[in-house]
């Protein structure tokens, strides 16, 4: 009797055994399937915000929020995978004819190609699936770091909104007019509202004024390294001791070859008219899709 219970004692702490190396086995992967989610809610903020955040009044929008892409792209027997790959398929094709949103594609026009690696894609994609993303407020930056990137991404908000609105509705001629007259108030506008300096910089600038200093140039040629290399291009901060120097990237995409790509190829003769009128010293041509444009260069207080 004694060795049947000591038997059965065997038995039920090696079950218990073996269900308790299953529960550490899941929670190792549920720790890694969140640092996935984290990651796709900062690639989403980075690189989706601009163009689909509900907080863009109605009539300012460049592209349908998040919360209409989910809606057309989940319904209630969709998995995750089966949502991530859709998303993943219009990114790299943007074909039309595969949209789940052909109203969108008619109103907003097709979105501009980007560098978005299927990886990163993935990524936002299931943080998309999982989480109510317009309804969670963002928290305010910790890091001097985080703090950068807030002002950067606001004020690429504020201009990028401005810019592909004017020209979806009256063409790039009439965005030029808008950058050459509105942007740098637009820019200082922002400035007084972080409490920073904000200027973006150029190692090929199309207005003198936005010509980089030998300690931009150092980091413009970095970035152009690493990207050359397929590298994450991160955020630069150097301590100044009463205030924070950042750095951070800006590359082009296909929207903005309209004023920045090859001559006669990418940018119409009207446009290159207008740039050669307004910007006499202008050297932003000759650009491609996922090139360095050039870097925010912002300061900031402790």
């Amino acid at each position: 009797m004694k060795k049947k219970i000591a038997f059965a004692l065997l038995l039920v702490m090696v079950f218990f055994g073996c269900k308790q190396k299953n529960q550490t086995y899941s929670k190792k992967e549920s720790k890694g399937d969140l640092a996935v989610i984290a990651e796709g809610e900062k690639l989403s903020t980075q690189q989706c915000a601009l163009c689909h955040n509900s907080e863009t009044a109605a009539d300012q929008r460049v592209g349908p929020t998040i919360a209409e892409i989910k809606k057309a792209y989940r319904s209630s027997n969709t998995t995750e995978t089966d949502f991530v790959k859709a998303v993943q398929t219009w990114v790299e094709k943007l074909d039309p004819s595969i949209s789940k949103m052909p109203k969108a594609v008619e109103k907003y026009k097709l979105m501009p190609k980007g560098a978005y690696t299927n990886d990163d894609v993935a990524k936002i994609a299931k943080y998309w699936f999982r989480s109510d993303t317009e309804a969670k407020k963002q928290e305010a930056p910790k890091t001097p770091e985080e703090k950068g990137i807030a002002i950067a991404l606001g004020t690429k908000k504020v201009l990028g909104k401005n810019l592909m609105g004017t020209i979806q509705k009256k063409g790039t001629d009439a965005a030029l007019k808008f950058c050459n007259l509105k942007a740098l108030h637009l820019t200082d506008s922002m400035a007084t509202k972080f409490g920073a300096t904000i200027t973006r910089v150029s190692d090929k600038a199309r207005n003198p004024k936005n010509k980089a200093d030998s300690t931009a140039l150092e980091i413009i040629a970095a970035y152009k390294s690493n990207l050359a290399e397929g590298k994450k291009l991160e955020a630069v901060v150097q301590d100044k001791g009463t205030e924070y120097q950042f750095y951070y990237p800006i590359t082009t995409n296909s929207m903005c070859l309209q004023c920045h790509g090859v001559p006669s190829k990418n940018v119409k003769p009207v446009v290159l008219k207008n740039l050669k009128a307004l910007y006499p010293a202008d050297k932003a041509l000759g650009y491609d899709v996922n090139q360095l444009r050039g870097i925010w260069n912002i300061t900031f207080p402790k």
